[in-house]
């Protein structure tokens, strides 16, 4: 029975003997078209392969398995992993994993039920506590997802398709657009969970894109930069480029020589950082033919 009203939640709870922890960031949907809508978002159908994150009673879980997916339930709480054996189907599609989202080896868990080069989805509805780490880990492992649905808090899933100036643009927004296309879904009251939290959240939709914009070691470079958010790019960035490399790089997309981070959208990183690599380039060639290889230099270097 799906636990979509409030009612059959609490009775669920009761007959386990089980609260929500706060300790865990525990709020459980109670919202069915919520549960629907999100998992429509993700285009699952039979026979896909989902990572559930932070299952909790399992209306996600349960719903995932009507369509004909195969689940691998990710649930820390040992109560609600062991209540999830409820919903085990007769040709065994779910696959519970008691575990903390964080630290297990999904990859492990998933690679063995992926056929043909197929890759997982995520569906996760996620403690607020834990949103950026799991976010980051998830990034991490793109190669093995082609899309996820997260419910998060509100604020977060603003901040991640927020632009170069609003209020909540920050290295966030740029992290996510780099490895994906980001989509805000839609809001979600705060009275579609029991227990009710202080915020309202959101769907946030991620596809992930076969190669990143920035490499790494660039991305790490704005992250950097907005963590000095207050200095101009020509000082933040001065420990890899010239500053007038870099008010010449601005200048030449059509911003401010005196340009801060957050007002540069992932785009306008991307082509700053083509034209300073080029400029760098230049500058090293220029340096190695200005050098002087003729013999009488190279017998002088060897009597030094």
């Amino acid at each position: 029975m799906p636990l979509y009203r409030l009612s059959d939640l609490k009775d669920f709870l009761d007959d386990g003997g089980v609260q929500a922890k706060r300790s865990m960031s525990q709020n459980f949907l109670v919202d069915g078209n919520i549960v629907k809508n999100s998992i429509d978002i993700a285009a699952v159908i039979a026979d896909d392969v989902i990572v559930e994150i932070g299952s909790g009673p399992g209306v996600f879980t349960e719903e995932l398995l009507c369509r004909g997916a195969t689940v691998v339930a990710i649930e820390k709480d040992d109560v609600f992993a062991r209540a999830l054996t409820r919903l085990q189907t007769a040709d065994n599609r779910l696959h519970i994993v008691a575990d903390d989202a964080l630290t297990t080896d999904i990859t492990a868990h998933i690679s063995p039920l992926l056929r043909g080069g197929a890759k997982a989805k995520i569906v996760a509805s996620i403690p607020y506590s834990i949103t950026t780490p799991l976010l980051q880990r998830c990034i991490a492992l793109r190669d093995i997802f082609s899309c996820a649905v997260f419910i998060v808090q509100d604020d977060v899933a603003s901040k991640a398709v927020s632009r170069p100036g609003d209020k909540n643009y920050s290295f966030l927004s740029v992290f996510l657009k780099n490895y994906c296309h980001v989509k805000y879904s839609f809001t979600i009251k705060n009275s579609c969970f029991y227990p009710r939290p202080k915020v309202s959240s959101a769907a946030l939709s991620l596809e992930f894109r076969d190669e990143p914009l920035l490499s790494e070691e660039l991305l790490g470079h704005v992250r950097e930069a907005f963590l000095q958010r207050r200095k101009m790019l020509r000082s933040s960035l001065k420990e890899y480029y010239s500053s007038e490399s870099i008010m010449a790089a601005l200048e030449s997309i059509g911003k401010p020589s005196t340009a801060r981070p957050e007002e540069l959208s992932l785009e306008d990183f991307v082509n700053i950082f083509q034209i300073l690599i080029i400029d760098n380039e230049k500058q090293s060639h220029e340096s190695f033919r200005r050098q002087d290889f003729s013999p009488q230099s190279h017998r002088e270097h060897r009597e030094k």
